[in-house]
């Protein structure tokens, strides 16, 4: 789940503050600087997908 927060976040900063994080960015993920860019590796994005698959996964299992 923490790696879907994070993910969301960096969603939204890239999407909103045009990379730039801000302080309700650090304020809800500790990560970066303020006025520094969010960076997203390739690494993270495979992290991101395997706990998207995996969410799935669980919602799909509860599914009635």
């Amino acid at each position: 789940m923490e790696t879907l927060r994070l993910a969301f976040a960096r969603r939204h900063v890239l999407e909103h503050n045009g990379g730039v994080i801000d302080e309700l960015y650090l304020r809800e993920t500790g990560d970066g600087t303020i006025g520094r860019r969010v960076r997203v590796r390739p690494a993270f994005v495979e992290q991101a997908l395997d706990a998207v698959e995996s969410l799935a996964d669980r919602l799909d299992a509860t599914a009635p």
